[in-house]
């Protein structure tokens, strides 16, 4: 048998013994970027209903904001809405007090 033919036997044998091994690392990589690309999806899904949620949110809170008519000097209009928001919110408590109170004293 020439060299040529020694090596051109031995490759084959070789592929053969290391077929069934190729075969499972096959698989393996195709199962592993199955299931790459099945998470790729679900975080891009994810990626945009959180994008979404925080377009809503930027939106709710620019309404807020601008709905300052007028601020109070040296404050910045998320300063005068939060001030509005907290004096509404004593009043309120304030109301609810003196009713309570007045049907405590009836």
């Amino acid at each position: 048998m020439t060299l040529r033919a020694w090596i051109i036997t031995m490759r084959g044998r070789i592929r053969e013994a290391l077929c069934p091994e190729l075969q499972v690392l096959r698989d393996n990589h195709a199962t592993l970027l199955d299931n790459a690309s099945i998470e790729v999806r679900r975080l891009r899904a994810e990626a945009l209903k959180l994008e979404a949620e925080r377009d809503e949110a930027r939106a709710k809170y620019y309404d807020l904001v601008m709905s300052v008519g007028n601020k109070y000097p040296g404050e910045s209009r998320h300063e005068t809405a939060k001030r509005y928001i907290h004096q509404a919110e004593r009043m309120i408590r304030n109301q609810a007090s003196a009713a309570l109170k007045e049907r405590n004293d009836e």
